[in-house]
């Protein structure tokens, strides 16, 4: 699944620590299933801005599909959660630098995440840092 989701999703970098989570992990095809959808909705979200940076039509479609509302596939973690997970939700980009993936899809099935950042803009590359169980969590 990793191997096919970099070559498949080509907007999206997939950043060392992605498959981190996954490390001692059952596989459970629904899991992937997911995984797969989560990241097929965030790779053509990346390709949905015009030639000025703003959000085409469809990109609006896609956000107001999955990224707004109480049942959001996508969310950011809480103002709190953000201050008391900071070094959790930080992550290490191939050339070293940080940076900071509080944005996540959500999947249901054992808590799992996809840790992303934020905003996803036509000039900002976009990176995937995390898959595995809920991070922030109790």
């Amino acid at each position: 699944m990793i191997n096919n989701a970099k070559v498949r999703f080509e907007n999206v970098i997939f950043l060392p620590s992605f498959e981190n989570g996954l490390k001692g992990q059952p596989f459970v095809q629904t899991i992937v299933d997911q995984t797969i959808f989560l990241l097929s909705v965030i790779n053509e979200l990346k390709s949905c801005f015009d030639e000025s940076g703003h959000r085409t039509k469809k990109g609006n479609e896609i956000i107001s599909s999955y990224f707004t509302g109480d049942r959001a596939r996508f969310s950011d973690e809480s103002s709190t959660n953000k201050i008391r997970f900071i070094k959790e939700l930080t992550f290490k980009k191939e050339d070293g630098t940080d940076v900071f993936c509080a944005f996540h899809g959500k999947i249901s099935h054992k808590y799992y995440r996809l840790h992303m950042s934020w905003p996803v803009t036509k000039t900002n590359p976009l990176y995937v840092a995390y898959l595995g169980p809920k991070i922030t969590k109790d």
